[in-house]
């Protein structure tokens, strides 16, 4: 075993670092780097969930109108071509 001393705010911002975030998602990036600021200044992990919590559910909420927007477009142009076609 190491002498080394693992303290659990030290896993915990290695866990988050070692998130994948995909060069294009600027806001998921944004979002990570206030993650590993809160892990990095102390945060309690649970609040650091709360944090997390928030700006995703908020985004998931923009996904999901942005989804419905976009099948609506979809709709629209398959209709379109139907109606070419006919």
């Amino acid at each position: 075993m190491s002498d080394e001393t693992v303290t659990p705010e030290l896993q915990l911002n290695e866990m988050v670092a070692e998130w994948p975030i995909p060069d294009t998602a600027h806001r998921t990036k944004v979002l990570h780097a206030g993650l590993l600021a809160a892990v990095d200044q102390g945060y309690n992990p649970l609040h650091l969930a709360a944090l997390a919590l928030g700006p995703i559910v908020s985004r998931l909420g923009s996904m999901e109108v942005e989804l419905t927007e976009a099948r609506a477009r979809i709709a629209a142009l398959e209709a379109a071509i139907a109606t070419r076609r006919d």
